[in-house]
């Protein structure tokens, strides 16, 4: 898309972006980038010839590991370890050796990873399953199926939320997966027609759940509160039925949301800023510590610091 308005009347919402330019560094991969996360101080991505590789802050490479399958996810696990999920069903971990173990919780590529402080992994496949496995010994812990595909998921401090395709609401289970109760998503705003949550990600320092959804031509991005309340933000994030929705806490006020028009949007929950980054669609986000990394279907992938975004986000700009 090479036109974005820069206000729209939705919901009797204004939407009012502010550009703002930084340098963005970039490295060209041989394949196409499928994830990307920083983890340790590190950007970690996965491509589509089964390649898992760790670069530094200035994105040189640093190690590569071959995978089982194509990794379609990737997490940070505890005691320094990466976890992926592959196409083949199984999840491999990497220590800080980078030495891998795996283990195949799904029948059908893995859609999601969260981990809990405990060291439980949750995760979700195109089996239509939600699997808890113990990280240590890869023990099961419970299973349960779902009605569609999950979506995403995200341990809380309320329990493991979950979404599905085609569901306007998140679910929220025990470690046993055991159903707790449901947050519908549909109270943030009216909203007449169905949609499925892109993404969700869990802010440990306000409690909040943030989720993006696959409403067209523009995304919507959804906060659920501590308190199970919901408030709804309209984007000028545009999407179309390719968009794959990916969103991550840069710090414990500010998302920072992918595009498919190649930009990054800071949000505080009160303003909105965009940075471009690529010249062709954003595949994929991680965020944090001063940092934002991405990934474009040009195969580039690109990492942003930032100084401090303070209260107003007045202090954007590149060390």
């Amino acid at each position: 898309m090479t036109y974005l308005p820069k206000k729209e009347q939705k919901d009797d919402n204004v939407v009012t972006e502010e550009d703002v330019t930084l340098t963005v560094l970039s490295t060209k991969s041989k394949n196409m980038i499928v994830d990307t996360k920083l983890i340790g101080g590190r950007v970690v991505t996965t491509d589509s010839t089964k390649n898992l590789t760790f670069y530094n802050t200035t994105l040189l490479e640093v190690k590569n590991l071959t995978l089982p399958a194509v990794g379609r996810v990737i997490v940070a696990g505890a005691n320094n370890t990466t976890l992926v999920g592959c196409m083949d069903g199984s999840i491999v971990q990497v220590d800080s050796e980078y030495k891998p173990s795996s283990f195949k919780p799904h029948s059908r590529f893995v859609g999601g990873i969260s981990v809990s402080e405990d060291g439980l992994i949750a995760s979700i496949g195109f089996d239509k399953k939600v699997v808890v496995t113990k990280q240590v010994g890869f023990e099961q812990v419970a299973f349960i199926d779902s009605l569609t595909n999950p979506t995403a998921i995200a341990w809380t401090h309320n329990g493991l939320a979950v979404s599905r395709e085609d569901c306007t609401s998140i679910q929220l289970l025990s470690d046993q997966l055991e159903k707790l109760r449901t947050i519908p998503l549909v109270d943030a705003h009216y909203m007449p027609h169905s949609f499925t949550v892109f993404d969700m990600v869990y802010n440990n320092d306000t409690k909040e759940i943030a989720c993006l959804t696959s409403h067209t031509p523009y995304a919507r991005v959804i906060i659920v509160k501590s308190d199970d309340t919901v408030v709804s933000f309209p984007t000028l994030i545009p999407q179309d039925k390719y968009s794959l929705g990916r969103l991550s806490w840069l710090d414990e006020k500010t998302l920072a949301i992918a595009g498919d028009d190649g930009s990054v949007r800071l949000l505080n929950q009160t303003m909105w800023r965009k940075i471009n980054v690529a010249g062709s669609r954003l595949r994929c986000i991680s965020a944090g510590d001063g940092y934002v990394a991405t990934a474009s279907i040009d195969k580039e992938i690109e990492l942003i610091q930032i100084e401090s975004l303070g209260d107003d986000l007045a202090g954007l700009k590149l060390e």
